[in-house]
């Protein structure tokens, strides 16, 4: 929402959570969400994934986000039992997400490999943008749409 318009928006109406079973899913899901967050931030701020999250060498923040993902994996699909979702459009949402990932990630590689001076249009800069993904399956996302969402030659 834009700051001029907020004064115009109708505020919703609060209705608080009476069902007990329903905030105790909702609050454990919502600590389990911060605490991923909390791993995700401490390995950005050591230098990445396979440094020590402890003093043990063994425990590496790798290893708190791979457990901290099950439990944020756990408690939504407890919630998702709670409220009777269509796992098969979840699943489906989820592939969807996973495969217009997939090319932001390669053209990020791209980029990089762009600034080396490969032609952004070539076929080799497609080959790398849309690597392991089926066009078939999300024919909307071009390379052109990718590389407006990308930073400049100059950052």
């Amino acid at each position: 929402m834009k700051t001029e318009d907020i004064s115009l928006a109708i505020p919703s109406i609060w209705k608080p959570l009476t069902q007990q079973v329903e905030l105790a899913v909702l609050g454990k899901l919502g600590e389990e969400l911060g605490e991923l967050v909390s791993a995700i931030c401490r390995a950005i701020i050591q230098g990445g994934l396979h440094h020590e999250h402890t003093d043990d060498p063994e425990d590496t923040n790798r290893d708190r986000i791979r457990e901290e993902i099950a439990d944020v994996q756990a408690l939504c699909w407890i919630l998702c039992d709670l409220y009777d979702m269509d796992e098969g459009a979840i699943q489906y949402r989820r592939d969807a997400k996973i495969r217009m990932k997939r090319k932001w990630i390669n053209a990020l590689e791209a980029h990089l490999v762009m600034k080396g001076g490969i032609d952004p249009q070539s076929t080799e800069m497609q080959a790398l943008v849309f690597k392991g993904v089926d066009e078939d399956i999300a024919p909307e996302i071009t390379l052109d749409s990718l590389y407006k969402k990308l930073p400049t030659n100059d950052n």
